[in-house]
């Protein structure tokens, strides 16, 4: 038969100390500090089949080697503790020691064989010290300076000595007492000392001082290291002691920096005119407490002036515009000039320190005066004379010149602003006339298309105009215009009364009496009208009346100077048929007219006509039919002419 058999076999935990087995602690004062920790591992194998270990301290050999108490369980197999066991030794007395301090271990199923606690062979630890008491003295450093060290109030950039530290070992100088090293750290210029004696001052070695790279409240704290060294005296080596500090004040002050604005200046004007630009002076040192303020000076140079001063002191992050710059505009022409501020930083409410210089400012003034454009404008006045209606007239120029001079002369710009009818204006000065040059690119124009006697005015608008400035108007310049237009003469007959059919135009007319009986006596009344409304030319005229015939002309006299609408006196022409044969009668009287004007203009009327006609017919007794007609036509002839005069009549 089988029997089956199981179970698990486990290793005891192994207890390893791993520092080396003699904690030597030499050469110690009294009062020392001394402590070792000690370093256990669990070296059993790594295999779940290791028990844990719990390790604590035992019994000493010597009472002043310590412990602190210190223990661990449950160690791992494969691990290591450091920390929770520290050995000591009592530094309170002098004298050697030389023993042992004993750790027992246990090996811990717990968590493992569950077999419960084995106890495991305890091990020793060989702990040795020489405490040296009561013969050495550790060096007593102190430092004899008032404190706080005062720096006081200095600028940026100060070279400020630094002050010496009296720093003495304080102690009689008995052998027994161990040297001094100091050495500078923060705050100081890192000087140091070694092996002061006891009882003695080093009043060089270390310095303090403060930093002047940049503005500020300098208070702070110097640190001094300090070592208590046993060369020449214990052979006990260097002990550390406590570093000490000292107190530091001191303020450092930053320069007022002068600011102009705005720089460079350039401005325009012109000549006569003011060129000025406020000047603004800022401090632009930082409004922290630690800015002096500005003081400024200032003078001009060249074309440049200045009006204004400052007069007080200019806070940090302030400003003052008392400045004004300005130009010379004398005379035109390119100006420069330069602006000198000169500045200092005053220590007044602030560092309490003497105003020093803090720089300058040259502030370049540039721009340029110019001569205003002064116009002479001919002619000023026009008169285009007589003319007639319907003429075209030559355009008048206008010639404009600049007259202004100088180094920089304004251009002349401008135009019509008005001008009244029937005138008309043309052209422009585009884009400037120039000093000394005339433009005469403008001009009037005369509309003829009525007639009429005319006076008028025409305005011209005029710029002064240069690539920098504004515009100025200049006053404007009338030109007063004249014109008259006048209507042609016209020379025509007019019927004015008696007997006879009227017609013609132009240049030819006719008086018709008809057919006439013997001893018949008829007659007509003519004149001569300058038959034109309005403004127009005189009208002259002489007759020839040598082709008159058998008719009577009477009044027909030479006129002069005959205007419009108006006509000559009462001209007539007649006929007395006594003892005439029978037939046509004719004969005619030509006018020969001229018009003429105060311009010199004479124009003479191609020669005018009037015909005079009648027909002598037989007195006797015509059969009744041709009395009738004959009859009909003396009504006809009387009613024509009635009409006629009336026409005359209400025409004149």
């Amino acid at each position: 038969q089988m029997v089956a058999v199981s179970g698990n076999v486990y290793r005891l935990a192994e207890a390893t100390i791993n520092n080396p087995t003699a904690f030597t602690f030499g050469n110690v004062h009294v009062g020392d500090t001394l402590s070792q920790a000690v370093s256990i591992s669990n070296t059993a194998m790594a295999d779940s089949f290791s028990e844990k270990l719990n390790a604590s301290f035992g019994a000493a050999s010597d009472v002043k080697i310590q412990n602190n108490g210190g223990s661990f369980s449950l160690l791992d197999a494969g691990s290591t503790d450091s920390a929770s066991m520290t050995v000591s030794v009592n530094t309170g007395t002098a004298g050697a020691v030389n023993g042992t301090q004993t750790i027992n271990f246990v090996s811990d199923g717990a968590g493992t064989s569950g077999l419960g606690q084995t106890g495991l062979p305890s091990q020793n630890l060989t702990v040795t010290a020489n405490i040296q008491a009561g013969v050495y003295a550790l060096a007593d450093p102190v430092i004899n300076n008032s404190q706080p060290v005062a720096f006081g109030k200095h600028r940026v950039g100060d070279l400020v000595a630094n002050q010496a530290l009296s720093i003495t070992n304080n102690g009689v100088n008995d052998g027994f007492h161990e040297a001094l090293n100091a050495q500078g750290g923060t705050g100081t210029n890192n000087g140091s000392f070694n092996l002061l004696t006891a009882g003695d001052t080093d009043n060089s070695s270390i310095t303090v001082g403060i930093d002047t790279s940049t503005a500020g409240n300098k208070a702070g704290m110097a640190t001094v290291a300090f070592e208590s060294d046993g060369t020449g005296t214990s052979g006990l080596g260097i002990t550390n002691l406590p570093s000490q500090n000292v107190n530091i004040t001191g303020e450092v002050y930053r320069l007022a920096q002068g600011n102009v604005s705005p720089n460079p200046i350039v401005m325009h004007a012109r000549v006569g005119d003011s060129a000025q630009q406020t000047v603004t002076v800022s401090n632009t040192a930082a409004n922290d407490g630690y800015s002096e303020s500005l003081a400024v000076s200032s003078s001009a140079t060249g074309d440049a002036q200045l009006a204004g001063s400052i007069s007080g002191l200019i806070a940090a992050q302030g400003s003052d515009s008392s400045l004004v710059a300005s130009l010379d505009t004398a005379t035109s022409g390119a100006k420069s000039g330069t602006l000198e501020l000169a500045f200092s930083s005053d220590g007044a409410g602030t560092s309490g320190l003497a105003a020093i210089a803090s720089g300058s400012s040259s502030v370049a003034v540039s721009g340029n005066v110019w001569q205003t454009a002064q116009a002479d404008v001919q002619p000023t006045s026009i008169d285009f004379g007589i003319v007639h209606v319907g003429d075209v007239v030559t355009q008048q120029s206008v010639g404009v010149t600049n007259t202004a001079s100088g180094a920089l002369v304004d251009v002349l710009r401008g135009g019509f602003t008005q001008v009244d009818g029937p005138f008309n204006g043309s052209g422009d000065l585009g884009s400037g006339v120039a000093s000394g040059v005339t433009n005469t690119s403008m001009g009037i124009g005369l509309n003829t298309s009525s007639s009429g006697s005319y006076s008028s005015n025409a305005v011209i608008g005029l710029n002064s105009h240069n690539d920098d400035l504004v515009d100025l108007a200049l006053s404007s310049v009338n030109l007063q215009l004249e014109a008259q237009v006048n209507e042609y003469a016209n020379p025509v007959f007019d019927h004015l009364a008696g007997d006879g059919l009227f017609s013609g135009s132009g240049t030819s007319y006719l008086i018709d009496f008809g057919s006439l009986l013997t001893g018949v006596t008829v007659d007509a009344t003519f004149a001569v009208l300058n038959d034109v409304v309005g403004i127009a030319d005189l009208l002259d005229g002489t007759f020839d009346t040598s082709g008159q015939g058998s008719f009577g002309a009477s009044s027909f006299n030479d006129f002069f100077n005959l205007m419009a609408g108006v006509s000559t006196s009462d001209m007539m022409v007649s006929l007395d048929t006594t003892g005439f044969s029978l037939g046509l009668v004719q004969g005619s009287i030509t006018l020969n007219a001229l018009g003429h004007n105060a311009s010199g203009y004479s124009g003479a009327f191609a020669p005018i006509t009037l015909t005079m006609r009648a027909r002598v017919v037989d007195g006797s007794v015509p059969e009744p039919g041709s009395l009738i007609l004959i009859l009909l036509g003396i009504f006809a002839l009387l009613y024509f002419r009635s009409q006629v005069q009336t026409a005359k009549r209400e025409s004149v």
